[in-house]
């Protein structure tokens, strides 16, 4: 990654597989730290609501149901970079890069920029643990309050604690014979750059198979140590 300067910005990037609880983390602490979130998928529906060149490029691969190739990713991703509020501390990168090409596509945005990266979180679980987090997951499908049916199960089985409902939702990518898919391909596409960045010694991993409350301690202590080394302030 480059070394230009990063006008008092700090740039983080979560790694983590399914289930990891990478996302709720991200979302929770860029929120507390006032840093611009920024997930793939988020920019390129910004940029096509926006119907802006680069969305009407997307729209034209969405429309067919093909994927986004990735140089025209890399452009709404530094698009997005240089679209940051000045009051905006850094950015968060949720799941992105997600591979080796997205990685180097990464090293070509920060070159063009003024910023840098400084840490990477990976979120480390491992695949039972896993895989109990994803298959027994689920969702009140009245009022949204999420369970896991062998971890974090309803008081009462079968009755939502919040509003009683008896009826629960599990996302298609959660059952069974899809999450096994899903972790292969996670450990083939974006294992591989937990090496990459341990090697450039931006890598710190955090055990996730623990409290939520624990893991954000843990995430907090290591963004405000970020803080301190580029003298960034929070407002």
């Amino acid at each position: 990654m480059t070394d230009t300067p990063s006008q008092n910005k700090v740039v983080l990037v979560f790694l983590g597989p399914p289930g990891s609880g990478k996302g709720t983390q991200a979302e929770r602490l860029s929120k507390q730290y006032n840093l611009y979130h920024i997930d793939t998928g988020s920019c390129i529906r910004a940029e096509i609501a926006a119907n802006s060149e680069l969305g009407q490029e997307a729209t034209h691969y969405t429309s067919q149901g093909k994927l986004v190739p990735i140089d025209v990713v890399l452009n709404i991703i530094k698009s997005a970079m240089e679209k940051i509020d000045p009051d905006k501390t850094g950015f968060l990168f949720d799941g992105f890069p997600r591979n080796l090409e997205q990685a180097e596509g990464f090293d070509r945005i920060l070159g063009q920029l003024p910023f840098a990266l400084n840490k990477v979180l990976y979120l480390s679980m491992d695949r039972r643990a896993l895989t109990d987090r994803l298959v027994y997951r689920v969702t009140c499908a009245d009022c949204g309050t999420k369970y896991n049916l062998r971890l974090n199960p309803p008081k009462t089985e079968g009755v939502c604690d919040v509003c009683g409902h008896s009826t629960f939702n599990r996302r298609d990518d959660d059952r069974p014979e899809t999450v096994n898919t899903r972790l292969d391909e996670y450990e083939k596409e974006t294992a591989p750059l937990v090496g990459l960045f341990k090697t450039r010694g931006l890598l710190v991993e955090v055990e996730a198979n623990r409290p939520i409350t624990d893991i954000e301690r843990e995430l907090q202590e290591i963004i405000e140590a970020v803080y301190s080394e580029n003298n960034v302030v929070l407002a």
